[in-house]
């Protein structure tokens, strides 16, 4: 990974906390936040913990474009919502963002009752529609019964997701594979990789493979996006002497 790369990049505020205080109740007022997709779905739901809160409290929702570091750019929309609070989670904004990519927006919620106000922040990142990715092995030339090391390089801009699963297959022809590890069993467990940053894993040869040309393919996803690729490298499994 470039660490100096990751930690120059600008990011965004932290969310503000949801919950708020009114007349020793715990109000909670909670938005979308995090990676969305463009045109994805945002909503603002406010509630009570332990009980109603007397009074109508007056809810105003903007939405706002950002830049990277979470200045308001323009103004999306904004809704002014007037309604009791109970502990019934209650829906104060329901819309979807704009079809723009990349892009980075602040949900901003006013509350108001009497002499009593707060605000609360969220903060959403559209990325880039793209996916760029590349498998890097150690070693182009390995024995069977070996493991073998490779690289998950993230060389775009949006966060990859990826399993722990990765096909191997022995060329049989031109343009003919097959897979060697079809019944392997994996455990379903996601993970992400940040733009700019690289994961090792590994490939467990099997001990009777014969010698030949192999690939190993691992398939990748972009976050909040439609794309996944399943990316591949070759290598050769050498004779024994």
């Amino acid at each position: 990974m470039d660490e100096r790369r990751d930690r120059d990049r600008p990011t965004l505020p932290r969310d503000d906390d949801p919950w708020l205080w009114v007349d020793g109740h715990e109000l909670v007022v909670s938005s979308e936040s995090g990676v969305v997709a463009p045109g994805g779905w945002i909503g603002a739901h406010a509630n009570t913990v332990d009980a109603p809160i007397a009074g109508e409290f007056e809810f105003r929702i903007r939405l706002d474009e950002v830049d990277a570091i979470g200045e308001p750019v323009c103004r999306v929309e904004e809704h002014v919502v007037r309604a009791h609070v109970s502990t019934d989670e209650l829906l104060l904004f329901d819309s979807r963002l704009p079809l723009r990519a990349p892009s980075s927006y602040c949900i901003t919620i006013a509350v108001s009752r009497g002499d009593f106000s707060a605000a609360r922040r969220a903060y959403l990142t559209v990325p880039d529609q793209v996916l760029r990715a590349d498998l890097v092995p150690n070693r182009s030339c390995v024995r069977a019964g070996e493991t073998l090391a490779f690289s998950l390089v993230n060389d775009g801009s949006t966060s990859l997701f990826f399993g722990v699963d990765y096909s191997l297959e022995r060329k049989l022809g031109e343009g003919t594979w097959i897979g060697c590890n079809v019944e392997q069993a994996w455990t379903l467990a996601g993970h992400t990789l940040g733009p700019g940053q690289r994961v090792e894993q590994h490939a467990i040869l099997p001990g009777r493979a014969p010698p030949g040309h192999y690939r190993v393919g691992k398939l990748v996803s972009a976050v909040a996006t439609n794309l996944e690729r399943t990316l591949s490298f070759e290598f050769d499994i050498a004779a024994e002497d």
